[in-house]
């Protein structure tokens, strides 16, 4: 029985996987929610992945083709396997899109950015018509239950709208129409973080939570060892911060992290 505002199934969320296809699996599995031979099993349990799902690693193609895979076979078994777009998905997206845009000598191209930015050439080679189509449809945010899930530690959702509704639509006009100066606006904005680590991140946090929703903010983008000063190896589960309204769940699978899948406890209303 889940509390008036908790959990109505198990939900797991995976923080930014960037390319690490074979640590994606592994944490999958252990979690067991796929099988030895990469199908869903998680029943009717949500799993949420974080954003960011390439750059920086190997694998960024196969890492899309199984989370899509999983979005369709967790909906035919009556669970949900979801995904929210990160920087990183829309930096891909650009480069794709724009390539060498703007060509003037003194600033730097999307594809240029990307690259910078642990772009790997062989995913923008393999990125194909369906996988565009589904990256641009993705959510910026989401609730579950008392959560609120975003992919970055950033005020940005903020001005793109005042409501869940209103920030998912506006990322997804800005997706589907190739405004370029649009795209690199919002992939500037996405260079804030750990806006909620400060003194005064606590109560950023609940303007946040005030303005969209729910109770504690879930979310990827920083890396925990950046915030906490550890080696990314050791990291193996969230960290709880900002008074206990924020959760960071990227674990820096890139940085040697070895990843984890975290369930979103029930919280129960006093």
């Amino acid at each position: 029985m889940s509390s008036p505002n908790g959990l109505s199934v198990p939900t797991f969320v995976i923080g930014d996987v960037h390319g690490q296809y074979e640590k994606f699996v592994r944490v999958l599995r252990d979690a067991e929610l796929i099988t030895g031979d990469l199908r869903w099993s998680g029943a009717d349990s949500a799993l949420w992945l974080i954003g960011d799902l390439v750059d920086r690693g190997p694998d960024g193609i196969k890492v899309i083709d199984l989370a899509m895979r999983l979005q369709r076979e967790a909906a035919a078994a009556g669970g949900s396997a979801k995904t929210l777009i990160g920087n990183h998905d829309i930096l891909l997206l650009a480069a794709f899109h724009f390539g060498d845009w703007p060509r003037k000598r003194r600033t730097e191209s999307f594809a240029a950015i990307w690259e910078r930015n642990g772009g790997n050439l062989e995913d923008l080679a393999l990125l194909d018509g369906p996988q565009v189509a589904w990256l641009s449809n993705l959510p910026a945010m989401t609730h579950c239950g008392p959560y609120l899930l975003t992919h970055g530690d950033t005020m940005l959702y903020t001005r793109y709208g005042g409501s869940e509704a209103e920030v998912n639509e506006s990322f997804r006009h800005i997706l589907q129409t190739m405004d370029p100066v649009a795209w690199y606006r919002l992939l500037s904005e996405f260079g804030e973080h750990r806006v909620f680590t400060s003194t005064t991140g606590p109560r950023r946090a609940q303007e946040f939570l005030d303005q969209f929703g729910g109770e504690r903010i879930v979310h990827g983008h920083t890396p925990v060892s950046r915030i906490t000063g550890e080696e990314a190896d050791a990291v193996t589960a969230p960290l709880i911060y900002a008074d206990g309204l924020c959760i960071d769940v990227d674990g820096g699978m890139y940085l040697g992290g070895p990843g984890f899948v975290y369930r979103l406890p029930e919280l129960t209303l006093e």
